[in-house]
């Protein structure tokens, strides 16, 4: 797997501080696929795209209590 932005420690320290650019990066990167994969479970497009707003939220509120430790 190769390294990329999102691995970088500062990336993680910009979403703490609440850096709108780093979250919209991260959300552009990773919504069409988080959308896709939720749809082939759910079944509906639309409630996917409602399950991975959620998830965003989530994310977004969840962030300060991020380690950034791998579980592999």
């Amino acid at each position: 797997m190769r390294a990329t932005e999102f691995d970088d420690p500062g990336f993680l320290a910009r979403l703490r501080l609440g850096e709108s650019a780093a979250y919209r990066l991260l959300v552009r990167r990773f919504h069409a696929s988080l959308v896709r994969f939720a749809a082939s479970i759910i079944g509906s497009h639309a409630q996917a795209e409602e399950v991975v707003q959620d998830s965003w939220l989530a994310v977004y509120k969840g962030v300060g209590g991020f380690e950034g430790g791998r579980a592999w």
